[in-house]
């Protein structure tokens, strides 16, 4: 077996553990629950006992499908679906099996909003140069903790000005994975509560003046990609490396993600959409129809 089988292998056992833990099967409430304490009776006492105040230890190391253990809080949400599974999101998992069955020996990858870096951490197991772009204080530090020496952490947001800018971070929602340069974004989440705070930025544009030329982009910015391509005219137009983004669909957000769309475009783009198997089809994408969250691959 090799070390890409291997790791298929090791995702499709912690997809089974992610569709437990979302309850993929639609059980009722109690039997979904009961499920979940027989697979995994410590985990779910701990996070049971924290949610309730009575274990005051927020940080867990969590193992990945790879093995690797990270540590990370239990306060965030997305946290408690690796806790569970050693895994992704069900919705992230086409794209993680995309990266791995693509992504080569010596690839530079951007991680274009990082949020804890677990594709940054991925994408070292598979050997891969790494760049992990992340402006939020709050997970940040994890990254900084969890990797290799040899990945650089930039903590700054890319956008399409160098300099100070506002960002709404959602860390007081438990949610800190929809911080955004946007209100209407952050405000989304369920307390709808963020802090406004300042922040650095700068362009893909100036960054790869001083830094190798990424091959492989993944982007999740809420909803800011507009602005990261508009500072990155020049990598997208000469070096044309593979993207991989999530799109966001709310009223607010639409007309920005429009943009992103037809900046594509000019740049020569062809989106994709990924299968179950991290295959890729060819789709005409139309923002007004997206759900709340989509990832796609765009390419020339």
């Amino acid at each position: 077996m090799t070390k890409k089988e291997w790791l298929l292998h090791r995702l499709d056992i912690a997809e089974c553990r992610v569709r437990l833990y979302v309850n993929a099967n639609r059980d009722s409430l109690w039997v979904s629950r009961i499920k979940k304490l027989m697979r995994h009776p410590m985990r779910v006492l701990r996070v049971t006992l924290y949610k309730a105040g009575l274990n005051k230890k927020a940080d867990v190391f969590v193992e990945m499908f790879w093995k690797r253990k990270l540590f990370l809080p239990l306060w965030d949400e997305n946290v408690l679906i690796a806790y569970y599974s050693n895994s992704f999101g069900l919705v992230e998992i086409p794209l993680v099996r995309y990266l791995i069955k693509n992504m080569k020996q010596e690839d530079v990858f951007y991680d274009v909003g990082s949020s804890f870096g677990l594709y940054t951490i991925l994408a070292e197991e598979l050997g891969a140069h790494v760049y992990s772009f992340e402006p939020n204080p709050h997970t940040v530090k994890y990254i900084m903790l969890n990797a290799s020496p040899n990945t650089k952490v930039e903590a700054v947001a890319i956008s399409d000005v160098s300099g100070e800018v506002e960002f709404h971070d959602t860390f007081l929602s438990n949610k800190s994975g929809m911080s955004s340069l946007f209100s209407d974004i952050a405000s989304g989440t369920p307390r709808g509560t963020y802090d406004v705070i300042s922040i650095p930025a700068t362009t893909l544009d100036e960054y790869i003046v001083s830094h190798e030329v990424p091959i492989i982009i993944k982007m999740d910015v809420m909803n800011a990609d507009y602005l990261v391509f508009r500072g990155a005219k020049k990598l997208f137009t000469e070096h044309s490396p593979v993207l991989a983004l999530r799109i966001y669909n709310t009223p607010l957000a639409t007309p920005r993600t429009k943009m992103s769309l037809a900046l594509l475009k000019e740049y020569g783009y062809s989106s994709y959409s990924i299968k179950e198997d991290g295959t890729l089809i060819p789709i005409s994408i139309q923002a007004d129809s997206l759900k709340f969250a989509s990832t796609f691959v765009f390419k020339k």
